[in-house]
């Protein structure tokens, strides 16, 4: 699975893990930014698993609702799954069957029950949970 990092890149990616998938080693994509499928073409579309859709409205609103309650002060505002500001893409049929777990997963990050690391550190922290 090749997760793609951000920008235009993702579809010189998507074409990449489209010609080196093979059946003893079939590839995957993951987009990030929009819902990849949107901008695959029919060939490239079963290449593609799921999408980190990162919502620029929600983190606009977010910024004009604090520097109108001239809480704007500069120190980091914090936006992800919790708030909507990134959303995982339920489009199509490989991601699709497992919606539940990913709205369960989702929602116990957003609550704190699963710590997500917000700074990158050299430990390897492992997240493990068990979906109901």
């Amino acid at each position: 699975i090749v997760f793609h990092a951000a920008g235009g890149s993702g579809q010189g990616i998507l074409e990449a893990v489209v010609d080196s998938s093979t059946a003893d080693r079939p590839l995957r994509f993951i987009g990030v930014e929009l819902d990849a499928r949107a901008m695959a073409s029919a060939q490239q579309q079963p290449y593609v698993l799921t999408s980190a859709i990162t919502r620029l409205d929600v983190a606009i609103a977010k910024v004009l609702e604090l520097h109108l309650a001239g809480s704007l002060d500069g120190s980091p505002i914090h936006l992800g799954l919790a708030n909507g500001a990134v959303q995982i893409s339920p489009s199509g049929a490989a991601i699709a069957e497992h919606t539940a777990l990913l709205e369960e997963a989702s929602a116990m990050i957003g609550s704190n029950e699963i710590q997500v690391p917000l700074s990158p550190s050299t430990d390897v922290i492992f997240v493990v949970w068990r979906l109901r």
